[in-house]
């Protein structure tokens, strides 16, 4: 008798009780569903819901821990009294570098089969760049980002995921918040973060499209119960690298052309008067001829290279508005880039708009739009040709001058060492082009997906 009473006397010294509780992030008191709660006394276990709600058995002095991918760790002890365990998760950068997306949710890397690298907005809005392909240069492995022309708005990079994947062509599938889209098309700003998959397992999501490897990029969300206004700017010089060298002095461009000429058994093209005129008049450029004329334009020699390349100015301005509360956030973005190019008429001027809204109607959906407009308007200069006779012409040409082009002064001067200029200004033209597409979507299900894009033919601005 006396044997069963300490029994039960026993009993009631270590019962357990049934602890209910929320998990938050400490960020921004948005609930953390998936955590881990353990009790270290008993190892039973539990996790958080959609909500961050739990429930848990455990008796005063057992330590509880509580941990989730993303955010740090924190051990609380049962206190005597407590009905209630509210729990906060510091986030941590690191931890949320293991997980990325795949196609229809997130997992965590480590439990991957497929070949993924990702990067973090971080590492893009560090670079002083003015669109994101060329930003993904030295940032994932096995992935080659090159870039071909560095003209405004032809200055994309080509990528290739593992080198060459199909006979058709070499670019992967590039999906933007669930949509197929143009890499570029994107505000480097906006992008939260992009995940790569490289290998053939991304075939069984995306088909036979994702034979080159497939690109994810998510924008920006916004945060609840906080409010903040970001902008972000850069004014910067452009500056031609590996300049071309001409000789700049006519008499000298002369006297190679005619060793040229003898060198193959062939007359001398120029005259010796002709050389011994311009040899003069380079020593007092601002001497006036018989006509009247400065000598620096009756006899000009010329530098092409300084001529048709110049430092210009780029500029690119970035304002977002990011806040929402418990149960709606948004995200307003505008992007204005102006890049005049180091070649005349070949400036490029973009604007874009990103509008991103979620709001959660129930416990189990949430219902949002992604809104993306573009509007870009580049200048067609003739680069190509521009280029081609650019190593044709001679320094005895003068560019410009009182709103005209010079041409070539002396009968013995091949004619097609036309002035660079008028190629390069032959299309006063304007290519426009404008981009939007618009989201609906609820979550768990997607309902509507409605991309469009549309370019204008080019104009003639009279």
């Amino acid at each position: 008798m006396l044997f069963i009473m300490a029994t039960v006397i026993s009993s009631l010294g270590f019962a357990q009780t049934t602890y209910k509780g929320v998990v938050v992030s400490s960020k921004d008191n948005i609930p953390v569903s998936g955590a881990s709660i353990v009790n270290n006394s008993t190892k039973a276990g539990t996790k958080s819901d959609a909500n961050g709600a739990f429930s848990i058995n455990a008796k005063v002095g057992d330590r509880i821990m509580v941990s989730s991918v993303g955010y740090g760790s924190i051990e609380t002890v049962v206190l005597k009294g407590l009905t209630t365990m509210n729990i906060k998760l510091d986030p941590t950068e690191e931890s949320m570098e293991s997980v990325v997306v795949v196609g229809y949710a997130t997992q965590k890397k480590v439990n991957l089969t497929g070949a993924v690298s990702t990067i973090t907005a971080k590492q893009i809005e560090d670079r002083p760049i003015t669109n994101l392909s060329t930003s993904l240069a030295g940032l994932l492995s096995g992935v080659s980002v090159q870039q071909s022309s560095g003209q405004p708005g032809s200055d994309g990079a080509s990528i290739t995921v593992r080198g060459r994947g199909t006979l058709s062509g070499s670019s992967p599938l590039i999906i933007i918040d669930g949509v197929i889209g143009a890499l570029d098309a994107v505000n480097p700003q906006d992008v939260e973060s992009v995940s790569v998959l490289k290998d053939a397992a991304s075939a069984s999501i995306y088909g036979s499209q994702a034979g080159n490897g497939v690109i994810l990029i998510t924008t920006k969300k916004g945060t609840r119960n906080k409010l903040s206004v970001t902008y972000n700017g850069i004014y910067s010089s452009t500056s031609p690298m590996n300049m071309p060298n001409f000789v700049t002095n006519y008499a000298d461009h002369m006297r190679y052309t005619n060793e040229a000429h003898t060198n193959l058994g062939q007359a001398a093209k120029y005259s010796a008067l002709n050389i011994a005129a311009w040899d003069s008049a380079s020593k007092i450029p601002d001497a006036l001829n018989p006509l009247g004329v400065p000598n620096f334009l009756a006899y000009p020699n010329t530098d092409w290279a300084d001529a048709f390349f110049s430092n210009r100015l780029v500029q690119n301005h970035n304002v977002s508005i990011n806040g929402g509360s418990d149960k709606t956030t948004y995200l307003l973005s505008l992007g204005y880039l102006n890049n005049q190019g180091t070649i005349e008429n070949t400036w490029s001027q973009r604007f874009q708009f990103r509008s991103n809204i979620e709001s959660k109607v129930t416990k189990f959906l949430t219902v949002g739009s992604q809104t993306f407009a573009l509007f870009q308007n580049d200048a067609m200069g003739n680069v190509t040709d521009a280029f081609t006779y650019l190593r044709a012409t001679t320094p005895g040409i003068i560019p410009q001058y009182g709103g005209k082009y010079g041409y070539a002064q002396i009968s013995e001067e091949n004619q097609q060492a036309n002035n660079v200029f008028s190629f390069l200004n032959n299309d006063h033209r304007q290519r426009l082009t404008a981009c939007s597409h618009k989201t609906a979507c609820t979550v768990p299900s997607l309902l509507l997906h409605n991309c469009s894009e549309k370019k204008l033919e080019p104009k003639r601005i009279q």
